[in-house]
């Protein structure tokens, strides 16, 4: 009998954060491909790009999407995947990472080069846990916060 590979997409926004982490990213792919998973690489061109990229995985019924970038690429990926059974593993490639140090992953400020493959190996020895999302008036969904906009005169 011949394993089924599980599907993942790995999406990653190249303007997150700072330095070259992204000359890493095949690395971090190649971690979870030694691990059993088929990865699809994608990568962010535009705003709003991590949600339709991550839409597209699930309709391709991919188990898992890794998000690579910050808070913001984190926002719209888990917007993409919103309403479905596909597994969010965020991995901090940001300026500040909010989500991921809340979830006690290592961030690219902790001095360790290494940071992708140490947050890679904590992700894939964890448990997968069911988040709430918040949802605003206007149809848009959030993972970690809101804010009101502020209105002239107000």
């Amino acid at each position: 009998m011949i394993p089924i590979a599980l599907k993942a997409t790995l999406i990653y926004n190249p303007h997150a954060g700072f330095d070259d982490w992204q000359e890493h990213i095949e690395d971090t792919r190649n971690f979870w491909r030694a691990r059993g998973w088929d990865v699809t690489l994608r990568q962010t061109e535009y705003p709003a790009h991590a949600t339709e990229l991550a839409a597209a995985a699930v309709r391709a019924h991919h188990h898992l999407v890794l998000a690579a970038g910050g808070d913001g690429t984190i926002h719209e990926v888990a917007n993409g995947l919103l309403g479905s059974q596909t597994t969010l593993a965020p991995l901090p490639a940001g300026t500040t990472n909010c989500l991921a140090r809340d979830l006690g992953l290592p961030t690219p400020d902790s001095g360790n080069p290494h940071w992708l493959l140490d947050a890679s190996e904590r992700l894939a020895a964890g448990v997968v846990q069911a988040m709430d999302m918040g949802g605003c008036s206007n149809g848009r969904s959030f993972l970690l916060w809101a804010q009101l906009a502020s209105t002239a005169g107000s």
